[in-house]
């Protein structure tokens, strides 16, 4: 991905323990040494913990969420340091580097996440073994999966699905596209819609139709409902806007459309 902006860490506080070298903005340099503890000893207790798997941990310490990666094995040690790619990504030396680099774009441009405030990376002879991004903690946000089933009236679910067609409409007219846009990754603090994981996200030369569609796919198949509930879907209100996306949305919530095929709309999307 091209960046139309040069980025600067000059702003950022930098200090550098056991390898690490850790960027952290003013707002939240007194956690430093907290962060620090963290990064070495990922098995430390935090305040919550919100995601974990073999290679990667999200915690919530203090102010701050803290995402954690380590790059052990081969492969990915390998896409960390030589720019590996999936087909149509860029890795911009390490997964997380990317997501961070991204989050600052999207707010540069207007698109509402969560504050990126820090960024760190581990180096053993010269090789990035592990980096964490450090961004803003927002209580009582809610993932639009959750809003979505704590609703009963199909009126009511309406506004929050029109909410996240609206995020993809924002980002497809800002020529931005993101591949893992579904209901775990659009929050909502009261009726503000954010978006997160953003380390896969593409811009293009020219709004990609095909890419809006796959999008707004990848929104409805997570969201759909047992066959004895789609009928209550078939009179959703939504918005007229790139007709071809919003059918998409709606026949993947409606179980017409498989993974499959919303892989192959990115795969023919002309990129």
């Amino acid at each position: 991905m091209h960046y139309p902006f040069k980025y600067s860490v000059q702003n950022l506080h930098e200090s550098n323990d056991n390898n690490w070298t850790l960027w952290l903005a003013p707002s939240i340099a007194d956690q430093q040494k907290a962060i620090f503890e963290q990064l070495k000893q990922p098995s430390l207790s935090a305040d919550e913990e919100l995601k974990r798997e073999p290679h990667k941990r999200v915690i919530r310490l203090g102010n701050s969420v803290i995402k954690w990666q380590r790059y052990r094995d081969p492969r990915r040690l390998i896409k960390a340091n030589v720019h590996a790619n999936e087909r149509l990504t860029r890795k911009e030396g390490g997964i997380l580097r990317t997501e961070w680099l991204n989050n600052l774009y999207l707010q540069e441009v207007g698109v509402a996440i969560p504050a990126p405030t820090g960024f760190a990376e581990q180096r053993h002879l010269g090789l990035i073994t592990a980096q964490a991004t450090i961004t803003e903690y927002l209580p009582d946000v809610l993932r639009l999966k959750d809003h979505i089933d704590d609703i009963e009236l199909m009126a009511e679910k309406e506004p929050w699905m029109i909410e996240a067609i609206n995020l993809a409409r924002q980002l497809h007219e800002l020529r931005l596209y993101h591949l893992d846009f579904h209901h775990q990754n659009i929050l909502f603090q009261g009726q503000q819609r954010l978006l997160i994981d953003n380390e896969k996200l593409l811009h293009t030369e020219s709004p990609n139709v095909a890419l809006h569609a796959a999008m707004l796919g990848r929104l409805g198949y997570g969201l759909r409902y047992d066959p004895a509930e789609q009928s209550r879907y078939t009179e959703l209100a939504l918005p007229e806007i790139d007709v071809c996306a919003v059918e998409t949305f709606r026949l993947a919530l409606l179980g017409k459309i498989t993974g499959k095929v919303l892989t192959a709309l990115v795969e023919r999307s002309g990129l």
